[in-house]
């Protein structure tokens, strides 16, 4: 009479079930140790995800099953097969090297996180192994702006820049901003990209405007998938503070030292700015001033050429000249310069026009 029964053998020796109660010898339990890219090296236990890598399951036990005729002299051939699983998945192949070792293909769907495996040998014995394998999302992100303090009514950009560690192109790559803050950024809508290959970057920049005046917390979310399969991104959102300045604005008067002299007598119109805004003026500069009435004079070069002023700073710039003929002479000083990071000219700006008698 032929019977089918699992057993396993232990240590090289067949445990046999016999029906006419005799006694039956039951081979251990498998155990699980640690579940490796290769079972020579060292043991790296994670992969990117959507990564396909055989795995080595290393452990004890590991014994096959045998369909036993007793009486038979042949061999008994193998039944039943073993089986692995992470995170509910089956890893794909899976077979028996030696007793203590186990080879399989990891699946390509497996989520990000570190996730228990499972061993399960033929007769349905098993063993269980916690966090014993990581999946590690492959998309690395940075966000830099252009700059971190922006003048109100300035288009900038921020510049993400999207690197794929793994081997497998990532798909559906969407960017969502947000923002937190007293000040305002106008944002773009959310931005979809086609695909990003493995090992490879891709920087995309973000148009933004600055709106009100504060600080902004730009908050920024990115996903993805693996292979169609896996999602991936940003656990919490990327944070990048901007604040929001006044403009920079210039706000010019003049006087005369003195107001008065005669023909051939040296003077000075000194021209005094301010910088009212929150960004620094750069290059300011002396106009020529409108000159009229009745009197004569000439100016030399204003000294310095340009210079920069600070946000909330004043500059005087001295211009020295020489009286000509008597008379009147009434000067409309003129500056301009422009605003720092946004380069946007600040001016023509006029003062009040002041008067040099020429006695």
């Amino acid at each position: 009479m032929r019977t089918s029964e699992y057993i396993s053998r232990a240590l090289g020796l067949m445990p046999l079930v016999f029906w006419a109660g005799c006694a039956t010898e039951s081979p251990p339990n498998p155990s699980l140790y640690k579940v490796c890219l290769s079972a020579e090296d060292v043991c790296i236990s994670e992969v990117y995800a959507g990564e396909t890598p055989d795995v080595a399951l290393i452990g004890e036990h590991f014994h096959p099953a045998f369909e036993v005729d007793i009486g038979n002299a042949d061999p008994p051939p193998l039944i039943g097969n073993f089986r692995a699983m992470i995170a509910d998945l089956p890893i794909d192949d899976v077979r028996r090297s030696t007793d203590t070792l186990l080879l399989g293909t990891l699946p390509g769907t497996v989520p990000v996180g570190t996730h228990d495996v499972i061993v399960e040998i033929p007769g349905g014995r098993r063993a269980e192994l916690p966090k014993a394998f990581g999946i590690v999302d492959p998309l690395a992100v940075t966000a830099t702006p252009e700059h971190f303090r922006i003048p109100k009514g300035y288009f900038f950009g921020l510049d993400v820049t999207q690197h794929n560690r793994g081997t497998i192109p990532l798909t559906q790559i969407t960017l969502g901003l947000s923002q937190e803050g007293a000040g305002q950024v106008h944002l773009p809508a959310d931005s979809v990209l086609a695909a990003l290959g493995g090992e490879s970057a891709l920087t995309t920049t973000l148009p933004l405007w600055a709106e009100r005046q504060g600080f902004v917390s730009l908050l920024l979310e990115v996903s993805a998938r693996v292979g169609d399969f896996v999602v991936v991104g940003t656990q919490e959102p990327l944070v990048t503070g901007i604040l929001v300045l006044p403009q920079a604005a210039l706000v010019v008067s003049a006087e005369l030292s003195p107001t008065e002299v005669g023909p051939g007598e040296r003077f000075e119109l000194i021209v005094t700015v301010y910088n009212t805004g929150g960004v620094e003026a750069l290059n300011v500069e002396v106009l020529a001033p409108a000159v009229s009435g009745s009197g004569s004079a000439a100016l030399d070069n204003p000294s310095p050429l340009g210079l920069n002023i600070p946000a909330g700073s004043m500059r005087k710039i001295p211009w020295g000249g020489q009286a000509l003929l008597w008379g009147t002479v009434v000067f409309a000083a003129r500056v301009q310069g422009l605003e720092a990071i946004s380069q946007r000219l600040l001016g023509p700006v006029s003062a009040e026009s002041v008067s040099l008698e020429i006695r």
